[in-house]
């Protein structure tokens, strides 16, 4: 049986794209992972892979290497690569399927043959762009990355067709587009009640998020509308003030997360998906995250910005909710205020169409072609 060695510096167990990478793929090949933590999946041999511990003086070397543009040697300074390079090294794989840019030049050491797929994810040259201190130290490493090594793959896939547009016209690569779609779940839309619209915003409270403007809806909504925040509390400080936040408003709740294989059935009692997000960055321009496929497959009616695409494209061309003119709070609410129990059910029925179609499993049959193509 060909083997595949799949590599991401997260957790795989609460990866969704990479999990579906592992799960998928370990029913077809020999499949090894590396990672934070284990996918935790009958016959996949698992390594683990330890970042460097940051000590003030490592901080302080860090930030002199970024700015001195020392960036080959700050990339072997970031984790413990040697113990598993000795390991991995002697091993002889079919092909290696890199997660994020951060996995590539690790991937690239120990190919021995092996054809290499780098998955993007989003566009890493200005993944927070939208933050000084980014800008300032890491911007110029993820180019020098994207510039020095991608051009060594033998395929690149990527999440959405905006991304793989700027990665075209700024890095002369051609990924091909493997949306986060997550796996078919079978429910139907819940009722609507017209005195109790039930709004839900769910995702890691991440500041980058902007979670604030959908609080601040809240302030011009009519009195039959409450909003959910079921969010990870991965930033607590900024945690803590959606909190504040929401405890100054009646109709706005701050919920305690859910496992993530029970987002959906937990999210399908409601009505709407708030996914109101300003374009800040380019990932937020053209990102189609998860919780955008959760709330289709939870049947919920989808409120979401005037960026172009991808999401306003998905909920226009299925007509699956709304795509709001502007981003100002009461703007926005006025458009919900106008929204009849009728519309929101004809909106929810929409979804359900649409999750039938935008589900996981075809995004993995095209993710197994392009290994096989590779591998044969």
């Amino acid at each position: 049986m060909k083997k595949v060695l799949i590599i991401a510096f997260t957790d795989l167990e609460n990866d969704p794209r990479v999990f579906r990478q592992i799960d998928y793929l370990r029913k077809h090949y020999r499949v090894t992972a590396v990672g934070w933590t284990g996918p935790e999946l009958e016959g996949v041999e698992f390594f683990k892979i330890q970042p460097i511990p940051r000590s003030r003086l490592t901080r302080m070397r860090r930030a002199v290497e970024y700015k001195l543009r020392r960036y080959e040697k700050l990339y072997w300074s970031l984790y413990e690569y040697q113990p598993l390079l000795d390991i991995l090294q002697r091993s002889k794989f079919d092909l290696i399927l890199a997660n994020d840019l951060d996995t590539l030049p690790f991937a690239l050491k120990i190919t021995n043959g092996a054809k290499i797929l780098l998955d993007t994810h989003e566009y890493a040259p200005r993944h927070f762009a939208d933050q000084l201190t980014w800008r300032f130290f890491f911007q110029g490493f993820n180019e020098y990355l994207c510039g020095t090594y991608m051009k060594q793959c033998d395929e690149i896939i990527t999440v959405t067709p905006g991304v793989a547009v700027e990665y075209k016209k700024n890095y002369g690569i051609d990924p091909i587009v493997i949306t986060n779609a997550v796996e078919y779940v079978d429910l139907k839309p819940s009722p609507v009640d017209k005195k109790n619209i039930r709004m839900i915003t769910h995702g890691v409270a991440n500041p980058n998020r902007r979670l604030e403007l959908m609080i601040r809806i809240m302030d011009y909504m009519d009195s039959g509308f409450h909003l959910d925040l079921m969010l990870l509390p991965v930033f607590p400080r900024y945690y803590r003030r959606l909190e504040k936040m929401a405890a100054k408003r009646g109709n706005v709740s701050v919920i305690q997360p859910v496992e993530r294989k029970e987002i959906i059935p937990r999210t399908n009692d409601y009505d709407i998906s708030l996914l109101v997000f300003k374009p800040y960055t380019v990932n937020f321009r053209y990102g189609l995250g998860n919780k955008f496929f959760e709330s289709l497959q939870a049947r919920l009616a989808i409120v979401t910005g005037p960026s172009p695409e991808p999401q306003a494209e998905i909920v226009n061309r299925y007509g699956c909710g709304i795509v709001v003119d502007s981003f100002e709070p009461k703007e926005i609410a006025a458009r919900l205020n106008r929204l009849t129990a009728e519309e929101i059910e004809g909106y929810k029925r929409k979804s359900h169409l649409a999750a039938g179609e935008l589900t996981a499993s075809k995004n993995m049959e095209q993710l197994g072609r392009i290994v096989e193509r590779l591998i044969e």
